[in-house]
């Protein structure tokens, strides 16, 4: 396991760091990365060779995670898709206030829908100002 660590972090701090700074270069950077792979691998082989944990428990548990996950993910998955299938649509704004009149100028209807009675009187206002202009031109 140390011969392993060894012959991967030392060409990293040979050619990834020390060469880098030095000759200010990074052509050597891929070189000294590669061997780092060697870190994991000489874990993994002294883990099962020399039985460091109990394998047998950790996959066990390891798969009981992930299927508990599974599990509540899917089902809090169709319970969503439930909710939004079986839900009634919501209805709109304009359904729930009185419609306003377009054509005057004051609005009469609830305080929801000041605000659209004062935007349409102005986009119909414009609209009526560059349609009037238009023909003024002709």
């Amino acid at each position: 396991m140390f011969v392993g660590t060894v012959l991967g972090v030392l060409p990293f701090l040979v050619l990834g760091v020390a060469f880098p700074s030095l000759l200010r270069t990074d052509r050597y950077l891929s070189l000294g990365v590669v061997p780092l792979i060697l870190v994991p691998l000489t874990f993994a082989y002294a883990i099962v060779r020399f039985q460091f944990f109990d394998i047998r428990v950790i996959i066990r548990r390891s798969l009981l995670y992930t299927l508990t996950s599974l599990v509540v993910g899917v089902t809090y998955a169709v319970a969503i898709a439930a909710f939004t299938c079986c839900s009634p649509a919501p209805r709109s704004a304009a359904r729930r206030t009185t419609r306003c009149s377009s054509r005057s100028s004051s609005c009469c209807c609830s305080t929801r829908c000041a605000g659209a009675c004062r935007n349409r009187s102005t986009a119909s206002s414009s609209a009526r100002s560059t349609t009037h202009g238009a023909r003024s031109r002709r």
